[in-house]
């Protein structure tokens, strides 16, 4: 199935078709089913459900890097994703954009930093926000803070990780009940670092979040409810998310330029949804 879908969609993004895949054993009569499919097809025009009501001066930038075994088992391939919300309130856009170039290992390489850097130059006025998903590594911190601080100002960006899995557990106690936390929960590891929940868990167990603030004048509580925001746009599915769109939409990306498919221009239209 994969890769009849993945053939699928290159070949019409090849030509700019945008489009949405059911498969013959989806139940289009169950209604979520139906509302996620509806999203997928608003998204792929440029259409966005809702937005946030408070205006910001901040653009966020979400990162991934997705990899991959070669066919012949020798090494990795390695693809970059990028997603770019230039505004959270009513009227602003969720852009994709293209930068390729290659990545090794879990690092960013230089090149990406410095193509994403004159990218948002446009930017320079507002305040940036980059949340990248895993672990950075100094090398690759020490490229956002150089290039990002010549091209962009030391004091217009902040560098944030985002952690998904791997994380510590959150509970709360109701009584003698031991019970997932509500959205919003957070416990604050230092002045930069929290691990916060983001959703409610129909059932099992709570799986949190775990940010930290890297670099930039950013403070933390700001961080966390920037984040909890952005959960409210990640539009992927009908219910509630875990993840902010940022990291969210940037996993998407990852995923499909890893598989070849990376349209040159698609400012608005979530392809990837």
């Amino acid at each position: 199935d994969d890769e009849f879908y993945l053939d699928m969609k290159r070949d019409l993004i090849d030509f700019d078709i945008q489009s949405q895949f059911i498969y013959y054993r989806t139940d289009v009569r169950n209604k979520f089913v139906a509302y996620n499919l509806m999203l997928g097809l608003l998204g792929k025009t440029g259409n966005y459900p809702y937005f946030l009501k408070d205006s910001s001066n901040k653009v966020f930038v979400g990162i991934d890097l997705s990899r991959k075994v070669r066919s012949s088992n020798k090494g990795t391939v390695h693809a970059v994703g990028t997603a770019i919300i230039v505004d959270v309130s009513n009227g602003g856009t969720i852009t994709y954009k293209n930068i390729n170039v290659p990545a090794g290992g879990e690092a960013v390489e230089k090149a990406y930093v410095k193509s994403l850097a004159n990218m948002l130059y446009k930017y320079k006025d507002r305040f940036i926000v980059i949340h990248r998903d895993g672990k950075m590594s100094m090398d690759e911190l020490n490229a956002y803070m150089e290039i990002f601080s010549n091209v962009i100002g030391p004091k217009k960006f902040a560098l944030v990780s985002i952690l998904k899995s791997g994380t510590p557990r959150i509970f709360r106690m109701k009584g003698n009940v031991v019970d997932n936390p509500s959205k919003g929960h957070a416990i604050l590891l230092s002045e930069q670092e929290a691990v916060i929940s983001t959703y409610k868990p129909s059932r099992g167990t709570h799986i949190p979040l775990r940010i930290k603030v890297l670099y930039g004048d950013y403070p933390l509580n700001e961080a966390i409810e920037d984040v909890l925001k952005l959960t409210l746009l990640n539009f992927s599915s009908f219910t509630l998310n875990k993840l902010p769109a940022t990291v969210a939409f940037a996993d998407r990306i990852a995923w499909f330029n890893l598989h070849g498919i990376a349209p040159e221009d698609a400012d608005g239209n979530l392809f990837f949804l």
